[in-house]
C-alpha cells in the first residue's frame, strides 16, 4: 500500500530535504527511521525540495509499505527513532497511484522577516532580520507588489539559477503580507516555485517597501525575465513550508 505521511522539521542543522552524500538532510533522516523501524530500505518521496536552513510545518512524503505496523500507529512508533528536530505529524493510506510530488495541487509557503538595527535571539532562528526601521516599511507597497504577482507569469526573473525547469510559468492564487507583533510574515500560494522563488519575492516586496527599488521594476521583472529588477535573495531560515494541498 501508498502511505502519505506529514513531516515536521526545523532546517537549522539539515543541509535541505534531498538525500546528499555525507551531508545530514532531512529525506537521509526519515530514510535510516524507517530502516531501522521496518528492517528494510524504504525509499520517501517528497513533495519537492527544501534548501539548507529551510523549515517545514506540513511537508509531504509518501513511501510503499507491506509490513505489520498499522498505518495509524507509524508516526508514533518512527518518531521514537528520529532527532528531535524531526517528526512524522501523521500518516495515511492513499491510492496506488498517488505521488506526493506531482499530485501536488498547490503549496504554501510563509516567509518571516523582522526590523531591528540589533539581533534578535529568540527571533533569529526563524525570522530574518532586517537592518533598518519599522518605519521606513510601507505595508501599501509590499501589497501592491504581492497583487502584482498574483495570477499567471513568468517567474523567470524570481528564480536563482541552478535547477533548470522546462518552464518558468507559474500561477500564484494568493500572497499577502501580515504583522504579528514584531514579525512580518509574507504568505504566498502557488502552484508550484521556482528555484529560491519565494525568498527572491521576499526580498523584493521588502526592498520595494523600504523604497529601494520602484514598484515598477516588479512589472519589469515579469515582462523581461531579467533578475536585475528583482531584490535580493532573502535568508533561508526565514522560509518555512507551510502546507501541500491535494485533491484526496
Amino acid at each position: 500500500m501508498r502511505v502519505l505521511i506529514t513531516v515536521e522539521y526545523d532546517g537549522k542543522n539539515f543541509c535541505g530535504w534531498q538525500i546528499q552524500p555525507g551531508k545530514r538532510t532531512v529525506q537521509g533522516v526519515l530514510s535510516d527511521a524507517f530502516f531501522s523501524l521496518f528492517g528494510k530500505n524504504t525509499v520517501i518521496y517528497g513533495s519537492g525540495r527544501t534548501d539548507s536552513g529551510v523549515h517545514a510545518l506540513n511537508q509531504k512524503a509518501h513511501f510503499d509499505y507491506d509490513g505489520q505496523v498499522p498505518t495509524d500507529k507509524i508516526p508514533l512508533a518512527v518518531n521514537t527513532l528520529l532527532p528531535d528536530d524531526v517528526s512524522v505529524k501523521n500518516a495515511r493510506i492513499v491510492p496506488d497511484g498517488f505521488d506526493a510530488r506531482f499530485s501536488a495541487k498547490k503549496k504554501t509557503y510563509r516567509y518571516d522577516f523582522y526590523f531591528s538595527r540589533v539581533h534578535r535571539p529568540l527571533y533569529d532562528s526563524r525570522a530574518a532580520r532586517v537592518p533598518f526601521s519599522a518605519d521606513k516599511f510601507d505595508i501599501g507597497k509590499a501589497k501592491e507588489v504581492l497583487s502584482l504577482l498574483t495570477g499567471t507569469h513568468d517567474f523567470a526573473a524570481f528564480s536563482s539559477t541552478g535547477r533548470p525547469v522546462e518552464s518558468s510559468v507559474r500561477t500564484i492564487f494568493d500572497a499577502s503580507i501580515s504583522l504579528s507583533g514584531d514579525i512580518y510574515s509574507i504568505t504566498v500560494t502557488g502552484n508550484g516555485f521556482l528555484y529560491n522563488m519565494v525568498r527572491i519575492i521576499a526580498g523584493t516586496v521588502i526592498e520595494t517597501a523600504l523604497s529601494l527599488r520602484p514598484v515598477s521594476d516588479v512589472k519589469k521583472a515579469l515582462e523581461s525575465g531579467n533578475r536585475i529588477f528583482c531584490g535580493k535573495t532573502f535568508p533561508p531560515h526565514g522560509l518555512t513550508l507551510i502546507s501541500v494541498d491535494y485533491d484526496l
